[in-house]
Order: C-alpha cells, then sequence, then structure tokens
C-alpha cells in the first residue's frame, strides 16, 4: 500500500502538475523528499509568496499550478496569491504541511502556530474551493479526490493540508 504522500504525488501526476514551486519547511519535510524523489520538479523560491505567485502564473499559463510550504508561517504568505487565483478562476493546488495529530491531540503551543490549529484552514476555506485536512489515512484518498475534483470543475484553488505523522501512514484507498 502507498503512503498518503506517495498517493498524493500520484494522483499530482495524473492530474497533469509537472511543478511544484515553493520553499521546505519543518512540517512539510517528508513530503518534500518525496516530491524530490518522484517525477514531478521542485522549483524552490526564495521566499513562500514568491512560489505562491509562480505557482499562480504557472497555472494561468499551463491549466494547473501547485505550491507547497511549512504550516502558517510558510501558508500565510501565501494568501494573497491564493485569493487572486480564487478572484481569477485559476486552477491552483495548495499543499501545506502541519503539525502531527499526535501534536494537535497534546494540546500544546508549538511554533509557527497561531492561535488554533485549525486556523490556516478556516482562512483557506474562505480562498479556496476546497479544503482538506488529511488527518486520518482512511479517508485521505477520498479527501484528495474530493478536492481534486472541485478543482476540475471550478477551476479555482484548493487547499490540502498533510499532518506530518500523516505524511508516511499507508493509505487504505486506491480507487
Amino acid at each position: 500500500m502507498p503512503s498518503v504522500s506517495e498517493f498524493l504525488i500520484s494522483r499530482l501526476n495524473a492530474c497533469g502538475v509537472k511543478h511544484v514551486f515553493g520553499l521546505p519547511g519543518d512540517y512539510i519535510l517528508n513530503f518534500y523528499n518525496k516530491l524530490y524523489k518522484s517525477e514531478i520538479e521542485l522549483i524552490g523560491t526564495t521566499d513562500e509568496a514568491h512560489a505562491g505567485f509562480a505557482a499562480d502564473a504557472y497555472a494561468r499559463i499551463n491549466g494547473i499550478g501547485c505550491v507547497c510550504v511549512t504550516y502558517n508561517v510558510g501558508a500565510l504568505k501565501i494568501c494573497n496569491a491564493v485569493a487572486g487565483a480564487y478572484a481569477e478562476r485559476s486552477p491552483l493546488i495548495v499543499i501545506s504541511g502541519s503539525p502531527g495529530i499526535k501534536e494537535r491531540n497534546e494540546d500544546v503551543l508549538l511554533h509557527h502556530m497561531v492561535r488554533c490549529f485549525e486556523c490556516q484552514k478556516y482562512i483557506f476555506e474562505n480562498i479556496t474551493c476546497a479544503s482538506v485536512v488529511l488527518d486520518n489515512p482512511d479517508t485521505a484518498g477520498y479527501e484528495i479526490d474530493r478536492a481534486l475534483e472541485a478543482l476540475a470543475y471550478y477551476k479555482q484553488p484548493i487547499y490540502i493540508e498533510l499532518p506530518r505523522d500523516i505524511a508516511d501512514k499507508p493509505i487504505s484507498y486506491n480507487v
């Protein structure tokens, strides 16, 4: 069985994603490592905001774009690019790492955290046509496909949050 990360990468390939713009950070490092080993080319930028605007421009030219960043400190820097993509109907995939589910259950204040663990998702729900948190490997495949179907239908950004302790868990969905 593939991991949640491997499944997500296979779905990105199937959607035609050839390049992912971004900046690695601690909450997304496992996924970045798998992306690096995949057929998808990583394009590093000097700042998350640059990655967001580059991915949006790429989507407008090529029909689909993807940006990958870390939790809050990275993801919140791409909000302007994502909001612009939403307004202009640009099909942009946002992938953000986040603290693990176990860390969330311990209810401790972690670095990059703003108010609560769900705040980042709440923000992106207002500037994307679908927002999912892959917090359960048993439902992650359904959530990934649901978000990607919304991207294809609405031609607007989607948000996929990947908790770092879920990224390497085996997925049980292979449709």
